[in-house]
């Protein structure tokens, strides 16, 4: 297996499994192992990190992500629910909470404004929806989140010990301090970019539905693509034997091949928000310091609205 080049910033030495506690730092590693997770466990420090389950699966799946966790979960990891801590003044699904709903959210689950909090899911993909709660911690300004490489499928499939434990911590104070709208797309943003190209807008669906020639799983929606963007499947960025992201210099390879530049402003879309998160983190491993966006209503929102134009390969 790759070790990830991304996380030996830090002046120890990956072998040993350590990573400073996250009090002082700011930013996170976008990713941490299954064996880093371990090393902590088996030291006793798992409570130095916040772990949280957002798992989230698409409806047809038929699996429900919360009575999954009641079942099995990491230990000490609490489930952050997608689709409730979320904009319920809006049709579209699990979109962006406001900043009173997300602090409170982040009160309820004990998280402090100092913590590093760590984030997986347990889609057989290893990671699909937690790089939507990384993207929404970051959106609020918490820096020290991190996605669980290769998630619950790359945990259990190392025999790593799970529970069936209730887990809460003591209520926090946490403080949203700011939210970083240039981290969020709107429909608007993206209706006028088709003209302006002010940002590349990568499009984390499979290539048959930005084509146009798969259906879409949300009934009554057209396939297709927005004008402009570009086909970068959110399957193209991970490995499906380890179930991890693949190594920083073949994730720099997928974006050359997509002809995109994550040093120039880019944008994520999907289906409804959640795995265009993927490009957008795999895009922080290859260039921390020029963040994707994510348009957040994403295909959902844009092929609802008949005045939007929709592209469809001949």
């Amino acid at each position: 297996t790759h070790t990830h080049t991304h996380i030996r910033h830090t002046t120890h030495n990956t072998t040993t499994h350590t990573f400073p506690l996250l009090l002082e730092m700011q930013r996170a590693p976008a990713l941490v192992s299954t064996l880093w997770l371990r090393g902590l466990e088996q030291t006793g420090r798992l409570a130095s990190v916040v772990l949280l389950d957002g798992s989230y699966h698409m409806p047809a799946l038929k699996r429900n992500a919360r009575e999954e966790y009641n079942q099995r979960h990491i230990p000490t990891a609490q489930f952050f629910d997608i689709d409730a801590v979320a904009d319920r003044n809006t049709r579209l699904p699990h979109m962006l909470p406001s900043t009173a709903e997300f602090q409170a959210e982040m009160r309820r689950l004990g998280v402090r404004n100092s913590d590093h909090v760590v984030v997986y899911d347990c889609s057989d993909f290893g990671i699909f929806s937690a790089p939507r709660v990384w993207w929404t911690m970051r959106v609020f300004g918490h820096d020290a989140v991190s996605v669980l490489d290769g998630g619950m499928a790359k945990w259990l499939a190392e025999k790593g010990s799970t529970s069936s434990d209730a887990v809460s911590r003591p209520a926090s104070d946490y403080v949203v301090k700011e939210r970083r709208d240039w981290l969020v797309k709107s429909e608007d943003d993206v209706r006028a970019n088709i003209s302006r190209k002010l940002f590349t807008l990568m499009d984390a669906r499979s290539l048959g539905r930005f084509q146009g020639k798969d259906p879409e799983p949300r009934p009554g929606l057209s396939s297709g693509s927005v004008p402009g963007s570009v086909s970068t499947p959110f399957t193209a960025f991970l490995d499906p034997a380890t179930k991890t992201m693949l190594p920083k210099d073949k994730l720099v390879e997928v974006f050359a091949n997509a002809g995109v530049d994550v040093s120039r402003p880019s944008a994520a879309s999907c289906g409804s928000g959640l795995t265009a998160c993927i490009p957008a983190l795999a895009a922080f491993v290859v260039d921390q310091e020029h963040p994707v966006a994510v348009y957040d209503g994403s295909w959902t929102e844009w092929a609802a609205n008949p005045a939007n134009p929709i592209h469809k390969a001949a």
